[in-house]
């Protein structure tokens, strides 16, 4: 699904908890921000995390993350995460992240998530909910 506007964008800030002592974001705090995105991505599609976790019966485990730093971004930067679903698969989705100001892009990244059974902890299908949410 390779798309040339994003699925959704989650517009933020680098706050001073992102950062390390030169004020420069911190490598693991680009993952905390696309797990941000990805909450507020599904919420705007109607399908809230918190409720996955504590009234459906599959949870959606990351199995494959990645990063690529192209240029930092500093205490205070404006940022827009750019959500791209780049493949829907029977029991995976993988999700894009651009993180944005102006038009350069400073970070890319993905997550790739699979949906579990929570009793048996086994992969599942994508449940027509979640599907329905991917596919906007």
């Amino acid at each position: 699904m390779d798309k040339t506007h994003p699925d959704y964008v989650f517009s933020t800030g680098i706050a001073m908890r992102h950062t390390d002592a030169a004020g420069i974001v911190f490598f693991p705090r680009y993952y905390e921000m696309m797990h941000d995105a990805f909450e507020a991505f599904l919420g705007s599609r109607g399908l809230s995390p918190a409720q996955i976790l504590k009234e459906s019966t599959y949870f959606l485990p990351v199995v494959r993350c990645e990063c690529e730093y192209r240029s930092p971004l500093f205490w205070g930067d404006p940022v827009d995460i750019q959500i791209t679903v780049r493949e829907i698969r029977r029991r995976s989705f993988t999700l894009g992240y651009r993180f944005v100001h102006g038009h350069k892009v400073y970070a890319a990244g993905a997550t790739t998530h699979v949906t579990a059974d929570k009793a048996s902890k086994k992969s599942i299908a994508l449940p027509e909910e979640l599907l329905k949410a991917l596919k906007g």
